[in-house]
């Protein structure tokens, strides 16, 4: 199952409830799952990004709807990217030619 890395940042609103951030949490990790992904670990980290979360989805529409329910919720900006496991690189890797 494709592999995807979330950096959030606070919007004004999340950050005034950050007393509701493990609720948020654990709905997003429900909804993860009803879309047949997982989320595999939620951060928080100093820096640029307040939150960095590692999910599986079957699929970058599902991974897209997550990235949009987070949206939505008006707490969170994010960047999501699509990542590749260490066998997953050294398959793509046999792949090149010479």
């Amino acid at each position: 199952m494709p592999t995807y890395v979330s950096l959030g940042r606070f919007t004004r609103k999340g950050a005034q409830d950050l007393k509701g951030l493990p609720t948020r949490i654990q709905a997003h990790k429900a909804l993860a799952l009803a879309n047949g992904g997982e989320i595999k670990g939620v951060y928080a980290a100093l820096g640029q990004y307040d939150l960095i979360t590692v999910f599986e989805a079957p699929n970058d529409e599902a991974a897209t709807l997550g990235a949009m329910a987070v949206a939505g919720g008006g707490n969170l900006t994010t960047e999501t990217m699509r990542v590749f496991t260490e066998s997953e690189i050294e398959a793509l890797v046999a792949q090149i030619p010479g």
